[in-house]
């Protein structure tokens, strides 16, 4: 799914109120702040949403300090990216280069400059706002708005190797419109709309839902084995039939594979897919065909 929020969320993690108190205050007017105590809330919150777009984070505090808490934001997939900036007492060249050899993007040193932290923290952020603007341009699909099918490979490809390196289920299907055909295309694009915002409303946050090409759309099921999957696809049917565009009623078709647990390229995870959608279509449409492991 796709979510998006104009306004960007800091975390700050610090285990004294008054420091969290003094950041806030300077940042509360242009960004939405959340708050962590120790390194294990500051995980916890860093994967939840709103997700950060940027963490201020203190490197002295009892049991997970800031350095061990950075290499954890680093190892977690959602969070590897999302800049880190160091807050600290120390000041020395040997503290800064160990935190920015971590992956800090920035390092702050206190007492606290408000000024200067609100310059500093206005500078990242607009580096990750033309960062996110550029991911989008990339990754997204214009019309829908929803991942484009460059992403769905990209991503694929990773969520393939880490199911099979954790030994967790992963499935993935595609829907495609049955027998729609129009020239109008500002009908078209209405109903593609009103698919995407379908599918973004009723998947879950960790699924990957991609406009594949015409017509057709993709979701990646993590954690997701195939009966499980196959229920998902039933509702998403039901839904699609009952939507009425214009007069017509509309309907789709459905295919369906799990990822074999002994291990497959995401191409042939997706060559199953496509077949069972050939066999839905063949059936006459609107139904769910899966692909047997």
């Amino acid at each position: 799914m796709t979510i998006q929020n104009d306004r960007l969320t800091i975390l700050i993690v610090d285990d004294v109120a008054i420091n969290i108190q003094v950041l806030a205050n300077c940042l509360s007017d242009d960004y939405h702040i959340k708050v962590a105590n120790n390194g294990e809330q500051c995980l916890q919150l860093a994967q939840t949403s709103p997700l950060p777009d940027l963490i201020l984070l203190n490197i002295e505090m009892p049991g997970m300090d800031g350095y061990e808490v950075c290499l954890n934001l680093k190892a977690i997939e959602s969070t590897s990216d999302v800049p880190i900036i160091f807050v600290t007492a120390h000041d020395t060249e040997d503290d800064e280069e160990q935190g920015l050899a971590l992956g800090a993007v920035d390092y702050l040193t206190k007492p606290i400059q408000p000024a200067l932290v609100k310059a500093r923290i206005n500078a990242h952020m607009e580096l990750k706002r033309q960062r996110d603007q550029l991911a989008k341009m990339t990754f997204n699909d214009e019309l829908t708005e929803l991942y484009n099918r460059h992403y769905l490979f990209e991503t694929g490809n990773q969520h393939v190797s880490k199911a099979l390196r954790h030994g967790h289920s992963l499935s993935l299907l595609i829907a495609c419109l049955d027998h729609f055909e129009t020239s109008d295309q500002v009908a078209l694009k209405e109903l593609l709309r009103s698919i995407a915002k379908l599918f973004s409303e009723i998947t879950r946050n960790e699924d990957v839902v991609a406009y594949f090409e015409k017509c057709k759309f993709a979701i990646l099921l993590d954690h997701c084995e195939l009966l499980s999957a196959q229920k998902k696809a039933e509702h998403f049917r039901q839904k699609i039939a009952r939507l009425e565009f214009r007069g017509k009623s509309i309907t789709a078709s459905f295919g369906l594979a799990e990822l074999k647990p002994e291990g497959e390229h995401f191409n042939l995870l997706l060559k199953r897919v496509e077949m069972a959608l050939y066999d839905a279509q063949n059936s006459g449409g609107n139904c769910v065909i899966c692909s047997e492991i």
